[in-house]
C-alpha cells in the first residue's frame, strides 16, 4: 500500500509542478510541489525497511526531482541507477538519523532558496533578482556544501562534488583576479578622465609656467 501512495503522490506531484510551470512559470510553487514530494519520500523510507523499499519506485522520483532541480539551474543529477541521496546499502547510511544528516543540509539549502523565491515573486521581483539568486545558491550556498555547479550555454548546469578546502582556493583566486580587474577598469577610468581635463584648458593656458 504504502509503494502505491507514494507512486500516486509521485504522479500527483508531476501534474501539480507541471501545471505550475505552465501557469506564467510559476516556479514558487513548482518548488513547493517538489518539497512535499522529497517530504513524502523520507517518510516512506522513514516507515518501510530498506529490504522491503521500491528501489525502481525511487529510482524514478530521485531522478525526476533531479532533472527538475537541473531545469531550475540548481543542480545537475547524473542518471545513476542507485538512490544513495536517501540512504541504502551504497552509502552506509541505512538508519533515519544517517539519511537526516545526509540529506538536511541540502533540503535546508533548498527550503530556504525557495522561501527567498517565493518572497521575491510576492514583491514583484524582475527576472534579474532571480538570477542573482540563483548565483547565489550556485556561488554560495553549494559551495558551502562541498558542491561545484558549472554553468553551461545550451545546456543544463554540471556539478561536481569537491573539497571545501579546494573551493575556497578557487573562491579566493577569483576574488583576486576581481580585483585585478577592477584596478585595470580604473586605472582606465582615470587615464580617460585625465584626458577629458585636458580637453577642457585653453590652448594658449597649457604650456605656461606654475
Amino acid at each position: 500500500q504504502a509503494e502505491r501512495d507514494l507512486s500516486a503522490f509521485l504522479a500527483d506531484k508531476r501534474r501539480a509542478v507541471h501545471a505550475a510551470l505552465c501557469d506564467s512559470v510559476d516556479t514558487p510553487t513548482a518548488l513547493k510541489e517538489l518539497e512535499q514530494l522529497v517530504r513524502e519520500a523520507n517518510r516512506y523510507l522513514a516507515e518501510t525497511s530498506i529490504a522491503e523499499t521500491n528501489r525502481p519506485l525511487l529510482v524514478e522520483l530521485g531522478r525526476y526531482v533531479g532533472g527538475m532541480l537541473s531545469t531550475f539551474g540548481v543542480a545537475d543529477v547524473p542518471d545513476r541507477e542507485r538512490f544513495s541521496p536517501f540512504g541504502g546499502e551504497e552509502d552506509g547510511a541505512g538508519g533515519v538519523g544517517g539519511r537526516e544528516a545526509v540529506l538536511a543540509p541540502v533540503l535546508d539549502s533548498l527550503v530556504a532558496f525557495r522561501d527567498e523565491v517565493r518572497a521575491l515573486a510576492a514583491a514583484g521581483a524582475d527576472s534579474q533578482a532571480l538570477l542573482a539568486l540563483c548565483d547565489r545558491m550556485r556561488d554560495v550556498d553549494l559551495r558551502q556544501l562541498g558542491v561545484r555547479v558549472e554553468d553551461r550555454t545550451g545546456e543544463p548546469a554540471r556539478w561536481m562534488l569537491a573539497s571545501k578546502a579546494d573551493l575556497e582556493a578557487e573562491r579566493a583566486a577569483a576574488e583576486e583576479a576581481e580585483r585585478e580587474k577592477a584596478a585595470v577598469r580604473q586605472a582606465a577610468q582615470a587615464k580617460e578622465a585625465a584626458r577629458l581635463a585636458m580637453r577642457t584648458v585653453p590652448p594658449e593656458d597649457m604650456f605656461k609656467p606654475e
